[in-house]
């Protein structure tokens, strides 16, 4: 399993970014993106993602954006980069045991939305865990707000994990 965090690309104009990613990822099989919101939801996100993937041939792209306070570099995250890459790929490594290749990615960003939509190719496969509210959830915003940009986007409800199973 791969995983990186990734700052400094970001920075680059969208369209030498699009390139980029276009040119390193063209030969990647169908992607299922799931979207980290908390250790819970990533893993039920997780458990339904491989489901997917195994139905679908699909890899799996566990996709963290982390935001970072204006007063701080980029490079001086307020949750530690490694803590966030070690909880993910444990997860991965737990809850997406079916699927052959899994990466981690972390971001670190200004903007967790504006980030996600640079960052998943168009019309993405995207799951996300959160809690259903008659209220809008952050989950569920972020949901809308890739969907209206044309993300085929499934919202799953975290599941009850046995005491100990996530951390």
């Amino acid at each position: 399993m791969r995983s990186g965090h990734i700052a400094e690309r970001l920075s680059l104009p969208d369209r030498l970014l699009a390139a980029e990613e276009e040119k390193r990822e063209s030969w990647l099989p169908l992607e299922v993106n799931v979207i980290h919101t908390d250790s819970q939801g990533t893993a039920s996100a997780l458990g339904f993602a491989t489901r997917m993937a195994h139905d679908l041939g699909a890899c799996i792209r566990v996709r963290a954006a982390v935001s970072v306070p204006l007063q701080l570099s980029l490079d001086q995250s307020l949750i530690s980069v490694q803590f966030i890459e070690r909880l993910l790929c444990d997860l991965a490594r737990k809850f997406a045991a079916g699927v052959d290749e899994k990466t981690v990615q972390v971001y670190l960003c200004r903007d967790r939305l504006e980030t996600l939509l640079r960052i998943l190719k168009p019309h993405s496969l995207v799951v996300i865990a959160g809690r259903k509210h008659w209220w809008q959830t952050p989950a569920s915003r972020l949901c809308e707000v890739l969907r209206n940009n044309g993300h085929d986007v499934v919202f799953v409800r975290p599941e009850k994990h046995p005491a100990g199973d996530v951390q």
